[in-house]
């Protein structure tokens, strides 16, 4: 796919443009190569490379962060040449935590980030044994 090729070459000449470490050009470099390759080996359009599914999808079989992605995702958002950043899935928790956010979200009338931490937190909590 010309088009994701060509905005990951544009992002690492930006990268290196502003300065990042040598290092990490050359990690994001190697996961969005990776990237290039899953999304031409599954044939995904390009409306919906950046899909939450196509991500998780994407580090359910390399294994490699998102990081990279999620930082080429941001860059093209600014550059208007796609609509929207990546939609993080929301974590779903058990009943008496989102009763807790919910309490607290209305009696201590926190903004949105401070439930979106206060959430991860939460799921965090919910995976351990």
């Amino acid at each position: 796919m010309k088009k994701l090729k060509q905005a990951v070459d544009d992002y690492l000449l930006w990268m290196i443009s502003s300065g990042y470490a040598d290092k990490t050009i050359e990690n994001y470099q190697q996961v969005l190569e990776d990237f290039v390759h899953f999304v031409e080996g599954h044939k995904i359009h390009w409306d919906n490379v950046f899909s939450s599914e196509n991500l998780e999808q994407f580090h359910q079989i390399t294994k490699r962060q998102l990081t990279a992605v999620r930082g080429l995702c941001r860059y093209l958002v600014k550059q208007k040449r796609i609509n929207a950043p990546i939609e993080k899935q929301k974590h779903l928790l058990t009943d008496v935590y989102e009763a807790y956010l919910h309490y607290y979200a209305t009696a201590r009338q926190v903004n949105n980030g401070r439930i979106k931490s206060i959430r991860r937190v939460l799921a965090a909590l919910e995976r351990l044994p």
